[in-house]
């Protein structure tokens, strides 16, 4: 069918478009607090003020100073554009 056909074509464009711009990945759907800090040009101190003010959920591995944080691709995506809009 036609339709079948272009409503398709329009999803596999949204998917690619996203996965472009980092939202769909299935390799990484988190990122590291060095990650964010680097993609979106904030220090370390920010994150952790955001964290401890509840304003983004994240991940810890580990223990201590040496614990890992991670943060949810989505949430860190939400988080920003919410800040700038």
């Amino acid at each position: 069918n036609g339709i079948d056909n272009k409503i398709d074509t329009v999803a596999k464009s949204v998917k690619d478009a996203f996965q472009g711009f980092g939202i769909l990945d299935p390799e990484e759907d988190t990122w590291t607090e060095q990650q964010v800090c680097k993609r979106y040009n904030v220090s370390r101190r920010t994150m952790y003020n955001r964290r401890s003010a509840g304003i983004i959920p994240y991940n810890r591995s580990g223990s201590g100073k040496n614990c890992a944080i991670r943060y949810r691709k989505a949430d860190v995506i939400e988080m920003f554009a919410t800040e700038n809009a």
